[in-house]
Formats: C-alpha cells, structure tokens, sequence
C-alpha cells in the first residue's frame, strides 16, 4: 500500500521515474497512464487513489478518496494519509494538527451540483485541498497538489 507520506516526495518526478513506478506498483500491478487536454492520469482505482500528472509527464495531483466519498470503481484510500491525518478528523481536529487554513470554501451549488466545503493549506513541501462530510465531521477527501514555483 502507497502511504501518503510517501507520495508528497514524489510531487513533481517523471511519471517515468522508476522510483514513482516501483512505488505504483506496490498497489497495482495492472496500471496505465491515460492522456486527456490537461496531461496524464493514473487511476489506482483498488487503492482509493488518482495520480494526475501536467503536460510534462509530472506528478501534480494526488486524489485520496475517503470511505464516504469513493472514487468511480466504488474503492477508497485505507492507507495511512500525510501529515498525520486521518479520513475520521472533523474540521476541528484537522485545525489541531495543520493548524488554521490558508483558504476556506463553503459548500456551494454550481450548475446545480453541489460543491463540498473544502480548506487549503499550503505547506512547504505541497498544498493540501481537504474536502468534508456535510457535517464537516469527517474529512472526505484529501487532494495533495505539488508546490507551485514562482
């Protein structure tokens, strides 16, 4: 299993980088990298966990999907995620362990799909986007995103 701790060293490597590679195969034997408009992706979908690369070929994007917010196959992340955090932390408790967001969304309706809340951080080693239950009593879904340079 992948450990979300794991996965922040690898923001920004190759999706050819065989460290990245060993590390994908350590939960999924059968993977492929997809192309859309915006790069390529690698749905671990058994694992709970998407990897979205940039035009480049490098690691962007972590999808950690929660047991009350599966990903498309039905699957969630069981792993243990960065930073200590765990899919059972509320708001508050989340607060307690990164301390006070960078940024807040509320729940929102956009062209009549509801948006969950959600909070940023940004760390010095990747941002994080965490989404909530509609309570926000649990996390959802975790979302690591690489450090933006410049």
């Amino acid at each position: 299993m992948i450990q979300g701790d794991e996965l922040i060293l690898f923001l920004a490597k190759s999706k050819d980088d065989n460290s990245l590679i060993a590390l994908i195969k350590k939960c999924a034997n059968d993977y492929s990298f997809d192309k859309d408009e915006a790069g390529y992706y690698c749905v671990l979908s058994d694992a709970g966990i998407d990897l979205v690369f940039d035009e480049e070929g490098l690691l962007d994007t972590v999808f950690f999907y929660s047991q009350n917010h599966r990903n498309e196959a039905g699957n969630y992340y069981n792993g243990n995620l960065p930073k200590e955090l765990t899919f059972e932390l509320s708001k508050e408790g989340v607060m307690q362990i990164l301390g006070g967001p960078s940024e807040v969304k509320e729940k929102q309706n956009l062209f009549g799909l509801e948006v969950p809340a959600s909070e940023k951080y940004y760390l010095s080693d990747c941002s994080m986007h965490i989404e909530y239950n509609s309570e926000q009593s649990a996390m959802s879904r975790l979302i690591l995103v690489k450090p933006k340079v410049g």
